[in-house]
């Protein structure tokens, strides 16, 4: 879940209203929001400590990564009052977007807010709410990427968004000094921890998208860094937002949470100007139907709901009045269609409102969870009889059986890195892994138990571990909706100052033992044994796993310094 560092005064100050840190945490359980823990930390650019709540929320909902957001859902459901409508003005700009741009971030939206005025907390929190979208809502920048600036700096009468070669991209980039193209740039870049890790997005493109305005002047280099030129400060009042897409519905959830944001600290706070994004070749954008798009996009959205539905699923006998009551809490406004149907508008800023059970999830927090499991639920009078699972059982008398033989047991890491996929094709990776060592699903035990033999290596020899744990497989049967599944297998590994292969070899034939079933080896080489020290493992004609002594480039590869035996079987 998403951490959210909100300081308390200037919360309460944007709620209006005072609580104590037992009352707030109340109503943040109350919310569906966690109060993760209160800590006294210094503001950026002060020494000065502060009471800042660490507030974790859902990650579908992009309205709440910023105090502003926070602050604005629980006026709402606090003080039970009407949702707020925003009123967008009529376009004064146009962003005119060249086909080049098309194969590498097609997409572009944008809009301008006016009259902001800038505290230092405010200029924070809005450099943090679009640090928070870029890891959650955009998925580092590769779907969407945020850019902000300064109208007033720049010539808003033509702007124009293309691609275009690396070395003809020069400028100034935001908190440099000097003058570079593109190429020269990622050089300088390639050192920062915080933007190195984008510029593989677009390194390899024949051109990078560049967004200018009326003057020529580079505006910025999206997913990667704005202008100098344009850059936002705390004497800024008008904002013109652009986010740059290669997911057209992230860009829009994006604007509109960094609008939900912002406008919070303008003297008009509920209106927004929109601009038109027009497209020079329709063959890239098959989303939209027509060659302009006139965004931002914050009419509310229109969905229905049966009381039938939101009384099976929350469980209590509502009224319609009432469910629309509790739907206002959540800042969702409802109206009673007949005595079994309401009409809900959803606005913008709840793009986590999918289905009409999200909907029945609103009535039931607008209601309390507390209330409903105290005072409505009605349990079942059944009684049922639980028992281990059958595989469960297996793995517990693996467990002990290889425990017995004086190997330890370790209970490792379900993520690993790419350079684990020596030891099996990894097919599942994470679209947001947060480290380089944790990128994929493994589909392997034995590199966690490499990585333990290297850890443990100043231990008194031998080194005999083992895992019985869940790997992922493809599975492409027509009832798996996700295309994989998981399997349990048992990995051990004997490591001392010689290979140990007869007595891990002995481990294997105890556990088939355990299993009521006879292995057979058959030799099979490959490149990450050593020639002659692998065999395949089978039961009668079924191949279930595989032993073997790792290559030296494999112990060099996992720092392990001392020869080892490894076996990997499919239980």
């Amino acid at each position: 879940m998403p951490n959210v560092s909100c300081i308390k005064d200037e919360l309460m100050k944007l709620i209006g209203k005072e609580y104590t840190d037992e009352e707030f945490e109340e109503i943040m359980i109350s919310y569906g929001m966690e109060l993760d823990e209160i800590v006294e930390e210094p503001e950026r650019h002060s020494t000065v400590p502060v009471k800042t709540y660490k507030i974790d929320v859902g990650a579908n909902r992009a309205d709440l990564l910023c105090i502003e957001g926070i602050a604005r859902a629980l006026k709402v459901f606090i003080e039970n009052g009407k949702p707020e409508s925003f009123t967008v003005q009529a376009p004064k700009y146009t962003i005119e977007v060249d086909n080049k741009v098309g194969q590498i971030r097609p997409y572009v939206v944008s809009a301008v807010v006016h009259n902001v005025k800038f505290t230092q907390r405010a200029y924070n929190s809005f450099i943090d709410h679009q640090d928070k979208l870029h890891h959650n809502v955009c998925r580092r920048r590769t779907l969407v990427a945020i850019g902000t600036h300064d109208l007033k700096k720049i010539n808003a009468s033509k702007i124009t968004y293309t691609g275009e070669k690396p070395e003809d991209v020069i400028f100034t980039a935001l908190n440099q000094t000097e003058k570079t193209n593109g190429r020269q740039l990622f050089d300088i870049l390639k050192e920062d921890k915080k933007l190195g890790e984008y510029l593989s997005i677009i390194d390899k493109s024949e051109v990078w998208p560049v967004i200018r305005d009326g003057n020529g002047e580079v505006l910025s280099l999206p997913p990667i860094i704005n202008s100098e030129y344009s850059k936002i400060s705390l004497d800024t009042t008008d904002i013109f937002i652009e986010s740059t897409a290669t997911d057209l519905q992230k860009a829009y959830i994006a604007l509109n949470a960094v609008i939900n944001g912002i406008c919070m600290h303008s003297s008009t706070p509920l209106e927004v100007e929109a601009v038109n994004v027009h497209y020079n070749d329709m063959k890239y954008v098959p989303l939209l139907s027509k060659p302009t798009d006139v965004v931002p996009h914050l009419e509310s959205k229109q969905m229905t709901v049966t009381m039938k539905y939101i009384r099976t699923i929350v469980g209590v006998d509502l009224t319609p009045e009432q469910a629309i009551h509790y739907l206002y809490k959540m800042s969702i406004i409802a109206t009673k269609l007949s005595e079994d149907e309401l009409v809900c508008n959803v606005p913008f800023q709840r793009a986590d409102v999918l289905h009409p059970i999200d909907l029945v999830e609103d009535v039931a927090i607008g209601f309390g969870y507390n209330e409903i499991a105290q005072h409505y639920s009605n349990y079942p009078f059944t009684a049922t009889i639980g028992s281990t699972l059958v595989d469960h059982r297996q793995g517990e008398n693996l467990r002990i059986e290889c425990a017995s033989c004086g190997y330890v047991e370790m209970l490792l890491f379900t993520l690993c890195s790419k350079e684990d996929e020596v030891f099996g094709q990894q097919d599942v990776v994470l679209s947001n892994a947060k480290t380089s060592t944790f990128t994929h699903g493994r589909s392997s035990l034995i590199p966690g138990l490499m990585k333990a033999a290297s850890f443990n290596q100043f231990r008194q020899l031998p080194v005999q571990l083992f895992e019985c744990s869940d790997v992922f497989k493809l599975d492409n049967a027509a009832d798996n909706d996700t295309g994989v599944t998981t399997v349990k297998k048992l990995a051990a590994l004997y490591g001392g100052v010689s290979d140990g292969f007869g007595n891990i070899h002995g481990l294997l034939d105890k556990v088939g033992q355990r299993l009521n079933c006879q292995f057979t080896l058959k030799r099979e080489d490959h490149e990450i044994c050593i020639k002659g020290r692998r065999a395949g493992v089978f039961i009668g004609e079924k191949r279930v796993g595989w032993i073997g002594v790792p290559s030296i480039d494999i112990l060099n590869a996992y720092k392990v310094p001392f020869p080892v035996t490894v076996f990997e079987i499919d239980v």
